[in-house]
């Protein structure tokens, strides 16, 4: 296994790593999108696959607060295209079925109309 560090430099992002022994790589925000994109297309191409198993109630790490959404009827069949916005890979897309659209849709009121688990307890 190999050690990679990256840091940024100068506006751009250090890639070192043993495979290119002392050399490195900077790159500029466009081309950082770029290899994240290619990494995670190419990741998705070997085994084991990630995890289908989410672990609910378990806390999670890297949670980003209240991130930019959109959501929109797919073209051809209606499904739903589900946008969001994620700060270290830009702008995500999802084309859901309908059923899958609607239980998310279900899920998201439910958890909207339930009271906080902080309302109503006392100040500590």
């Amino acid at each position: 296994m190999s050690d990679v560090q990256l840091e940024i430099v100068e506006g751009k992002i250090r890639l070192r790593c043993e495979q290119i022994g002392d050399g490195e790589i900077l790159l500029d925000a466009y081309t950082a999108k770029r290899l994240v994109h290619g990494i995670g297309s190419l990741r998705a191409q070997i085994e084991p696959e990630p995890s289908r198993e989410l672990g609910l109630g378990k806390r999670t790490e890297n949670t980003l607060p209240d991130p930019q959404w959109y959501a929109e009827p797919e073209r051809m069949e209606g499904h739903a295209l589900l946008h969001l916005r994620d700060i270290r890979f830009g702008w995500l897309h999802y084309l859901m079925p309908k059923e899958s659209a609607g239980k998310l849709g279900v899920l998201l009121q439910k958890i909207a109309s339930e009271p906080s688990p902080t309302d109503g307890s006392p100040e500590q």
